[in-house]
């Protein structure tokens, strides 16, 4: 197996993305292509200097404005968003792929109570007055009801009636996102925006295995090298040790991928086979490797290489939750590690099955109660706030605010489109925005804004 040297590894990734030499995207022609290269670019609503999306796509493509995407998604409806890694943009003509996502979303929709009826009254209003939001739809009351595929409903309490009916359309494929109004989504019917070709399309994957080799086969696309590690690039992606290792055997026997060796580092890389011209372009010195520099946004296809940083602390510590609070506890000055905080709170000893795949399995708060008993041993009392309304969440960011100049940080979930948990520990703008706060070991996974408090 061929072995390359860390600067030929780097080298090789940055010009897949195009973040090296002369610019390889250009124009609005440039930003689908680079979504088709990636497979999807993650979406996140937060909007500091651009949102998510637009920041990967400048860092790219040459002359890219936030109009180009907006084009391509409601104007020429060459992309789409739909879950896949979180929620996600991603080229239409990849819809058939996706099927089984939509057919998981209408099993579970069927579980739960009224919301065919509500589906029903929906559609005939859509039918009837076109694109609608959550507001605009006169359905009024709550149900329960949680989403298949991405954070968004409750598990233990009931939704708002009129957003969960025209998601539960949304993830069933029945509706698709016709524009935006800010972080507001409006829809309308999939058929009268894509291609019935599209639309109606067998799924071109036989079964499931071949499914998950089309996505990792895809994620590896994303980056340009991926290792034989869990990742963040598979996130989305239900996958074992195990079965990540079948799946890159059958990619390289299949001839889609090629093994490759880094120095100093014991587990085998892989490349698109695609792409084995612009390996041999690195290795001969032969590529455009002028540099150039770009700004990469926080859930960049580029920061899915990330564990390749972590500290080796980091590793092993796939409950947020335990970790953001070990760390709020370092930050006041209390030493516990993330194992005596499992411990204690007794999730690692949890067994947790559900009756479809559930994202939040390895959050703490799922199933069990472990925060009672943790707080009481380590010596605090604990108050959990939720969906609080205008007057409620003004009252509960000054809250916040005065539990910070005590000294005592928050902890937080669901933030950004990620769902993980992270620690509030410090603000500005008189409370508006919170200020992210790293975990010990460099786990970025525990990064927080405040946007839960702010809505």
């Amino acid at each position: 197996m061929l072995t390359i040297t860390k600067q030929q590894a780097r080298q090789f990734i940055l010009a897949k993305q195009g973040l090296i030499g002369a610019y390889r995207f250009v124009g609005k022609d440039g930003a689908y292509d680079y979504v088709r290269q990636a497979g999807c670019i993650q979406f996140d609503p937060v909007d500091v200097c651009g949102k998510n999306a637009e920041l990967t796509l400048q860092s790219r493509v040459k002359g890219f404005k936030k109009t180009m995407l907006q084009e391509l998604l409601y104007t020429d409806r060459k992309l789409v968003d739909y879950a896949d890694k979180e929620l996600s943009i991603w080229p239409t003509e990849d819809w058939p792929y996706f099927s089984s996502y939509r057919n998981r979303s209408r099993e579970l929709g069927d579980t739960f109570e009224g919301l065919e009826e509500l589906k029903e009254q929906a559609i005939r209003y859509i039918k009837e007055n076109g694109s609608v939001c959550s507001d605009t739809l006169p359905i009024e009351g709550e149900i329960f009801w949680h989403s298949s595929m991405h954070w968004s409903g409750n598990w233990h309490k009931k939704s708002q009636a009129a957003r969960s009916v025209l998601e539960q359309l949304y993830t069933d494929g029945e509706l698709i996102i016709h524009h935006k109004n800010g972080s507001r989504k409006y829809y309308d019917f999939a058929e009268k925006y894509l291609p019935v070709s599209v639309l109606h399309a067998e799924n071109p994957c036989k079964d499931a295995e071949e499914f998950l080799r089309w996505r990792v086969l895809r994620r590896i696309g994303a980056v340009g090298l991926l290792w034989d590690k869990n990742s963040t690039a598979f996130l989305g992606i239900n996958l074992n040790a195990e079965k990540r290792k079948k799946i890159l055997a059958d990619l390289s026997e299949l001839g889609q991928v090629y093994p490759i060796m880094v120095e100093e580092m014991k587990t085998p890389f892989y490349y698109r086979s695609e792409d084995d011209s612009l390996m041999r372009e690195i290795l001969s010195n032969q590529a455009d490797l002028k540099p150039r520099m770009s700004f990469i946004a926080p859930l960049d296809p580029l920061m899915y290489i990330e564990p390749l940083s972590w500290k080796k602390e980091a590793e092993g510590l796939e409950t947020p939750w335990a970790d953001a609070l070990r760390g709020a506890l370092a930050y006041m000055g209390e030493l516990y590690t993330y194992e005596q905080i499992m411990g204690m709170n007794g999730a690692c000893y949890r067994v947790c099955f559900t009756d479809v795949w559930d994202y939040s399995c390895t959050d703490a708060f799922v199933a069990y109660d472990y925060a009672t008993p943790l707080y009481s041993a380590v010596g605090y009392d604990f108050r959990m706030v939720e969906r609080l309304g205008k007057q409620e969440r003004k009252a509960e960011r000054q809250a916040i605010m005065e539990g910070i100049q005590r000294g005592r940080p928050v902890l937080a979930i669901n933030l950004r489109v990620a769902p993980e948990w992270g620690v509030i520990t410090g603000y500005t703008d008189n409370g508006n925005r919170g200020r992210e706060s790293r975990m010990p070991y460099g786990d970025k996974r525990g990064t927080i804004n405040t946007r839960k408090y702010n809505e």
